[in-house]
């Protein structure tokens, strides 16, 4: 019953700026069986905003993204102590969102969603920016609306750390919690984003971010955008594709010493002027090719980081938006860990969406 209310929760309806609806979430994509099941699952939460716990009886539950009434409340009377935040940490605060999702409209490649920009914000602190990789979304409209989530999530009003007696145990299996407090002034409904309990004080530690109650209010009209726009097929003359095409693997500097796998793919240089490079690549078990952003007039390229395992590059030219035919595919590329290095940096995970992750 659980998940059926769930998946009817994804099934609601919701208007698109060009008339009709779609529903509310939908998760498309694939996966290969060698992939981490942790990567398989964060992708398809991301895909709805998903939110897992643990239920009473030892099985996984679910909850899709949509705020609903909380059914517990905190109060003076279960908190033993608070560190309260006004806002967001520094290191969490964003007021641009970029995302990617796999466009059905641009033959199932990634693309770019139009940003979701607090422009106040950036024009007072300059823009700090996260990316969302919507790898299992296949429609504009809904990477737009879980943009607009990432974006009240990353600037919560109130962030609360609580220490609780066992009462806050009742909290575990939910994402929204009412805080009811006249000590720090607080009646409103937080999203539960962390939980542990001590079981040699019988306490427990919550970390509970404030949610707005307009937090599922869509108006497709103001705040869907605008997709990237469809370029036409191109002509039977059209038909160059990038020559000598190369992928070498090396190293990028990510900061503090840590370094981690890069790619750098390039071509021949075409003799028409007016074309321009345009590389993909795609690691084995990924579910969409990722472009690679080249200005014009440059034929070679480097990725940003990218995890170690297996790929596959292609590319090919566009002209005048007009895209041209693929090259032939790359394969069989071996990306490895850069020499003394394990992994990534960190990898933290807690109870909810466990989809908080530095690499």
């Amino acid at each position: 019953p659980d998940w059926a209310a769930q998946a009817a929760v994804c099934a609601e309806a919701v208007p698109l700026k060009a008339g009709g609806t779609e529903p509310r979430w939908e998760t498309h994509g694939g996966y290969s069986f060698d992939e981490p099941r942790k990567d398989v699952v964060r992708r398809i939460l991301d895909s709805f905003d998903g939110w897992l716990y643990l239920r009473s009886d030892g099985k996984l539950g679910v909850r899709a993204g949509k705020l609903t009434a909380p059914t517990v409340t905190l109060t003076d009377e279960d908190i033993l102590s608070c560190e309260l935040e006004r806002g967001a940490d520094a290191l969490s605060v964003a007021n641009t969102i970029l995302a990617s999702y796999v466009s059905p409209d641009h033959d199932f490649q990634r693309v770019d969603a139009e940003p979701w920009v607090n422009a106040a914000d950036v024009s007072l602190r300059g823009a700090k920016d996260v990316r969302l990789d919507l790898a299992m979304v296949q429609s504009f409209g809904q990477a737009r609306r879980l943009m607009k989530r990432a974006a009240i999530r990353a600037n919560p009003r109130l962030t609360l750390k609580l220490k609780t007696s066992i009462m806050g145990l009742q909290a575990f299996g939910e994402r929204y919690i009412r805080i009811d407090s006249e000590t720090l002034d607080v009646d409103a409904t937080f999203e539960n984003v962390g939980a542990s309990i001590d079981t040699a004080t019988m306490t427990c530690m919550l970390t509970l971010r404030q949610v707005p109650s307009n937090l599922d209010d869509w108006d497709a009209a103001t705040e869907e955008g605008t997709p990237p726009p469809v370029p036409a097929e191109a002509g039977a003359s059209d038909s160059e594709t990038p020559q000598s095409l190369s992928a070498t693997v090396g190293t990028v500097s990510i900061g503090g010493g840590v370094l981690q796998p890069q790619m750098t793919i390039s071509c021949s240089a075409p003799s028409d002027g007016g074309l321009t490079f345009r590389p993909e690549y795609k690691r084995a078990g990924a579910s969409g090719w990722t472009q690679v952003a080249v200005a014009a007039g440059v034929w070679t390229v480097a990725t940003g980081p990218i995890a170690a395992g297996v790929y596959s590059v292609r590319a090919r030219f566009t002209k005048a938006g007009v895209i041209l035919p693929l090259s032939n595919t790359l394969t069989g590329i071996n990306v490895g860990l850069p020499s003394g290095t394990s992994g990534p940096p960190s990898l933290n995970f807690s109870q909810g969406r466990n989809s908080q992750y530095l690499h």
